[in-house]
């Protein structure tokens, strides 16, 4: 709890009291003289009492593998469309399988875990890796299609937004932008999501190039539609969905 002081070898610097006193009358009887004053003992024993900080904090390099193991069998799991549930199982799997390794054993992701990781991280980098792509003049050309659809999930109400560009490394690329649950299915409420989407992500609706959804008259219709929106602000190419089209075809020709 004591330290000299560079400046003044008279005075002597407590660790515990956080201050400099005078040593050059007794030397060390002036030490032990602060070490019995109230203030000096009150700090030793609130050092006794608190934990250590460091013992909150495990090894940087040990959790850092702990995080990446996670961080990959949630990627492994999104990838194959596997649902949150088998997390649970996965878990139990992995330490008796490997029942050797540390690693095995400090991991705990369950589905909840999982879900907030997909959320909160995996979902949130792969949009902004393709959004910084296509913010850059040298790596994509800007301009951009989207595509949306709605769709019910029970009582909900879901869009989700598709972007497709032109990526010079790697061709056309279809990423996921957004999924947001609304209720109002009009033209208007769906022309006014997308762009919220787009500037939420600072991207220019002049780039937008086409909007592909299916041929309902809310999307395409001659009057008030999501189409008709969209190309008050820029010249929007139309790009009807070819699987919906294909459905009506058979179902005409069947009658």
């Amino acid at each position: 709890w004591l330290k000299s002081v560079p400046s003044n070898v008279y005075r002597a610097y407590c660790i515990l009291c956080k201050r400099e006193f005078s040593i050059a009358h007794g030397g060390n009887t002036d030490c032990r003289q602060h070490s019995c004053t109230e203030g000096h003992k009150r700090k030793e024993r609130d050092v006794k009492t608190s934990s250590n900080l460091h013992l909150f904090f495990g090894n940087s390099s040990k959790d850092f593998k702990n995080v990446a193991g996670e961080l990959a069998l949630v990627f492994h799991t999104v990838k194959h469309n596997i649902g949150y549930k088998s997390m649970d199982c996965a878990n139990k799997l992995s330490k008796d399988i490997f029942h050797d390794s540390n690693l095995a054993k400090k991991m705990s992701c369950g589905r909840t875990k999982a879900e907030a990781i997909v959320k909160n991280v995996l979902a949130q980098r792969s949009v902004q890796d393709f959004i910084d792509v296509l913010k850059d003049p040298a790596k994509s050309s800007n301009f951009f299609s989207i595509a949306a659809d709605a769709s019910s999930h029970k009582n909900r109400k879901i869009f989700p937004l598709v972007v497709r560009y032109f990526d010079p490394l790697s061709g056309i690329q279809n990423r996921f932008l957004d999924f947001i649950e609304q209720a109002d299915e009009t033209a208007n409420a769906t022309h006014n999501l997308i762009k919220s989407s787009l500037d939420t992500q600072k991207l220019d609706i002049k780039n937008l190039t086409s909007y592909c959804a299916d041929n309902a008259n809310v999307n395409y219709g001659k009057h008030n539609s999501v189409f008709k929106l969209l190309q008050e602000d820029k010249n929007v190419l139309k790009a009807n969905c070819s699987n919906h089209i294909c459905h009506k075809t058979c179902i005409y020709l069947m009658d």
